[in-house]
């Protein structure tokens, strides 16, 4: 009943049973094959299937000054982004004990091939943490602001929909001659990237949101008919850019930037307009354009301006799965350096 997949053509199968899913492809997983082997877990009987996604990670004790002769271990996560399993189930009454199934199984595989921790980020139009968080430790983080997709609203009752200030200011952008260009083509891709790059480090952003170029080249080539990119332009520069990712139902706010120069032109108000009246046109049901770094932090008001009414929780999930190899690496950690993160998880790969 449980049969575990890293072949490409085998993936594409079991994934087409399910609605055309971004972050569950092969194709996105296979980006992130520096960090761990793309691997899935199938489930599968008379009730329905599961089908879910990870990287299996070795776990390099020399790192740690530990030395481990008996065997090689492992942790598990998905992919940066959203992730988790998909269910389908014939009865909806079946849902909870379909999966409480699957996990005795998968966990039991996972104590065979030495794993020792879980750790999963949500979809959170996905999964179900009603039960999940029974059989998985769940922690809610900051929530995720969503735009509803409504192909009978027009381009003026979006506007509407608003925070005042900013149909302002989106306003102000057009008057300024500030102007949309959706690139399907991603002919400026190099673009992109050098806003991109120039946002992180004005950000001071952490050295693994450094994507090499390498990766949007794979991404782009890899995921063609899954993202776009959408830049705003002023008296013929680019200003303001962003990668979003899509599937038949879900629109991802991905990666983005702004040139610090143009803030006070309010850019990104115009681009976030643009694209949501695009993936209302395109037939998408949400635009998840994601929190904030913190609780009710800058980025997560921003974005609630386009939706004041719209949240939803964003929730990781956390297991421990050999708990005396996860202590033993954690004390190890700790020892070297006890000013570490330890709300991090897995603790033993905290900086």
């Amino acid at each position: 009943m449980l049969k575990i997949i890293n072949e490409v053509h085998e993936w594409d199968e079991y994934l087409n049973r399910f609605s055309n899913k971004v972050f569950w492809c092969i194709q996105y997983y296979q980006l992130y094959s520096h960090e761990g082997f793309p691997e899935a877990a199938i489930y599968e009987d008379h009730r329905g299937i599961i089908f879910y996604p990870y990287l299996r990670r070795r776990i390099h004790f020399e790192q740690t000054g530990l030395e481990r002769k008996d065997a090689d271990y492992f942790d598990l996560t998905t992919a940066y982004g959203f992730g988790g399993p998909l269910i389908r189930c014939v009865y909806s009454r079946e849902e909870e004990a379909f999966f409480a199934d699957f996990r005795c199984e998968f966990e039991l595989y996972c104590k065979n091939t030495h794993v020792v921790s879980e750790f999963i980020r949500f979809q959170p139009f996905v999964s179900n943490s009603e039960f999940i968080e029974k059989y998985i430790d769940v922690d809610i983080k900051t929530p995720s602001v969503y735009v509803e997709l409504l192909s009978n609203l027009t381009d003026e009752d979006y506007l509407k929909t608003y925070q005042s200030t900013n149909r302002n200011r989106i306003k102000k952008a057009k008057s300024q001659g500030l102007q949309i260009m959706i690139d399907e083509e991603k002919a400026h891709l190099k673009d992109f990237i050098d806003i991109y790059y120039h946002t992180m480090e004005r950000n001071g952003a952490d050295a693994y949101y450094y994507f090499h170029e390498h990766y949007f080249t794979q991404l782009i080539h890899h995921l063609e008919d899954k993202c776009l990119l959408v830049h705003v332009i002023y008296e013929e520069k680019i200003i303001c850019s962003e990668l979003i990712l899509y599937d038949e139902s879900c629109m991802y706010s991905f990666l983005g930037g702004t040139l610090a120069d143009y803030y006070h032109l309010s850019p990104n108000n115009l681009l976030t307009h643009e694209i949501i009246l695009w993936a209302k046109n395109k037939g998408s049901h949400y635009y998840l354009l994601g929190g904030g770094y913190k609780p009710n932090d800058g980025i997560y008001k921003f974005k609630k301006k386009f939706a004041p009414n719209n949240s939803v929780d964003f929730f990781v999930g956390k297991k421990i799965i050999n708990q005396p190899i996860y202590d033993e690496l954690s004390t190890q950690v700790l020892r070297q350096n006890p000013l570490i993160n330890k709300d991090y998880f897995p603790l033993y790969r905290a900086k």
